[in-house]
């Protein structure tokens, strides 16, 4: 039936055909979205729900339910129980009792704090301590007291017999003279001449020498300066103290730590603060202290009729059955149970146990899911989507990816996808040409328009220098009369099987071919998935000249568009117009990956009809899935 519309050219209306594709994308795309929508979703999940074992227990399970088999029965009975426990009633009782809130209200004040910290002080070896301290006699005190160590320790030094002898030097009359001149240069000058007058080298010298001339020589000098300084009364007094018995006491307090804590001491006790300090020693009472207040503070507390209480009842049946309870198992379970059984929860769900077992059915959630599904069960769309799901006539769509794909809306040729000349131009010269029998120039770019989403390739009459590959002479310069354009694959995409197809129009001068073509890294084989000349032609171009082809006629095809298409595996090669088979070869199919050509050109000449464009309105490409 197909090639007999094929040979009448029934060919489906582009639109037509189109619409019908775009109609089966839609619902197979509706189908997706359905898929994974929250109704279906749901379906599924109650579909499940309702045929699994958990839905029949569960089921089971709600229509066997009694409430004396219940976990809230055990709850209430328990509650009843624990109400009627006599510790319980004592709690309850003491809790609001006035003895409790008084005993409370002592315990959050200082008083038994105070208390207990009183009692404990007045018992301490420091209370009894300060109590023994003032029991004993003033003068006693003083004595074992800072201060009066500090006398004792002055007294001490100062009837020692090294103390009492350095007293003695230092208060002597004499001393003043012996103060000024001891470590002085004087007496540094004395000692050194008196040294100097009483070496036997000195006394030599003065024997050998005359009166006359001793007194004018130098050691003269130097006696009559010691005998001067010998005689003077500072020195006379100073060598009295310094041989005297007492000077070495002198020689070793003078300067010392000793001397030093003496003098300090001496300060100290013969100071006004000192005497203060005796005094209130010696005359402090113990009605004056902290600590006899503390007594009597302690005492009043002992008489107070709150601290009597709290003591009291702190010993009391009552307070230890409360403080036994308070915070108790117990206590927690009753009180958690009281408060559960007045919850709209306990109540309603012992209201719901008590309920005929096929009205709780009715009511349950279970039931509610089972309603559900079967609701959606009966849905339009449900319905719809397990009649259409699976279907064949989405095999194509299911069994196809698209790999490439050109819609021309970008506003300009995507150079990313599409070369603009021959491939091999790019490859070895990186610039246009034509081949030797075309009769137009291959300008790059220049003859392709946009118009909206359509891709025009427009055969202008034009002269133009370019460049023309012949297999003599290699690239040569040519002039054209003509100009055309190509667009190629070559660089992005090459595909080995698959689907290609492209939407087309071509011109309406029958002298233009507009061709629609597939080749790999040779120039055979060459798949023709469509070739306008004076005819439609499709086929296979090997290298050994076989030529695979079929020819239709040309004219309908200039009229509007057309979908042309090649599905390709390793065993056939299918040619489609508009989904209807043209053409079909088994056998001996090309198996390298080539890349998409679309191009126009003239290889004869004519001045009629021009320009003209072939026009592409797509391009796509898929791969079958595995």
């Amino acid at each position: 039936m197909a090639g007999l519309k094929t040979l009448l050219g029934l060919f489906p209306k582009t639109s037509v055909y189109e619409q019908k594709r775009k109609e089966l994308e839609d619902e197979y795309k509706a189908l997706g979205d359905f898929e994974s929508s929250d109704e279906l979703t749901r379906y599924r999940e109650l579909e499940k729900y309702v045929n699994s074992e958990e839905f029949t227990k569960q089921k089971n399970e709600l229509l066997s339910l009694k409430y004396k088999d219940s976990e809230e029965y055990k709850k209430e009975q328990e509650y009843k129980q624990l109400k009627k426990d006599s510790s319980l009633k004592l709690y309850y009782k003491t809790l609001s009792s006035a003895a409790l809130k008084s005993y409370n209200e002592t315990k959050a004040s200082d008083k038994p704090e105070n208390y207990k910290s009183l009692e404990q002080y007045l018992q301490s070896d420091e209370y009894n301590k300060v109590k023994l301290y003032y029991k004993t006699p003033g003068k006693k005190r003083f004595e074992q007291s800072e201060p009066g160590k500090k006398l004792f320790e002055y007294q001490k030094l100062k009837n020692s017999q090294q103390f009492k002898a350095y007293l003695k030097f230092t208060s002597d009359k004499l001393f003043p003279a012996f103060k000024e001149l001891d470590n002085s240069d004087t007496i540094k000058r004395y000692e050194e001449l008196k040294k100097i007058t009483s070496s036997a080298e000195f006394a030599k010298k003065k024997s050998s020498m005359k009166k006359a001339e001793f007194q004018e020589s130098d050691e003269g000098k130097q006696l009559l300066e010691y005998t001067t300084l010998a005689k003077s009364k500072n020195i006379k007094a100073y060598n009295k103290l310094k041989n005297s018995a007492i000077y070495t006491h002198y020689q070793k307090l003078e300067g010392s730590k000793e001397l030093s804590v003496y003098t300090e001491l001496e300060t100290y006790i013969l100071s006004e603060e000192f005497k203060s300090e005796k005094n209130k020693i010696e005359k402090a009472k113990f009605e004056s202290t902290a600590e006899f207040k503390k007594l009597k503070d302690f005492e009043a507390l002992q008489k107070d009729a709150d601290i009597k209480h709290y003591f009291k009842f702190g010993k009391s049946k009552e307070l230890a059955n409360y403080n036994n309870i308070s915070n108790s198992d117990k206590l927690l379970k009753f009180e958690a149970l009281s408060e559960y059984i007045k919850t709209e929860e306990f109540l309603e769900k012992k209201k719901y146990l008590e309920l005929k077992p096929v009205t709780r059915w009715q009511q349950s959630e279970v039931y509610k899911q089972l309603a559900e599904f079967e609701k959606l069960k009966k849905s339009e769309k449900i319905v719809w989507y397990f009649k259409t799901r699976g279907h064949k006539k989405f095999d194509w769509i299911q069994n196809w990816s698209v790999t490439f794909e050109d819609d021309f809306d970008k506003g300009s040729v995507d150079s990313k996808k599409w070369l603009t000349k021959y491939y091999w131009g790019e490859e070895t010269i990186g610039d246009t040409y034509s081949l030797e029998n075309e009769k137009h120039f291959i300008s790059e770019g220049k003859n392709l328009e946009l118009n909206g989403t359509v891709l025009k390739i427009v055969t202008k009459s034009e002269k133009n220098m370019g460049k023309a590959w012949t297999m003599e002479h290699g690239f040569i310069p040519r002039e054209y009369n003509y100009s055309s354009g190509i667009i190629n694959s070559g660089k992005s995409f090459r595909q080995k099987y698959g689907y290609f197809e492209a939407k087309i129009k071509f011109a309406k001068n029958s002298n233009l071919i507009n061709a629609f073509w597939m080749v790999g890294e040779q120039n055979t084989p060459h798949i023709n998935v469509v070739e306008a000349t004076n005819k439609c032609n499709f086929g296979i171009r090997y290298d050994d000249n076989v030529k695979i082809k079929k020819s239709i006629s040309r004219s309908r095809y200039s009229a509007d568009f057309h979908v042309f298409s090649l599905e390709w595996d390793e065993n056939t090669i299918v040619w489609r117009i508009n989904g209807l088979d043209v053409k079909t070869i088994k056998g001996k199919v090309p198996s390298e990956e080539m890349y998409l050509n679309l191009s126009a050109g003239l290889y004869k000449e004519t001045n009629l009809g021009l320009p003209d464009s072939m026009e592409i309105d797509w391009v796509r490409c898929y791969q079958k899935n595995n």
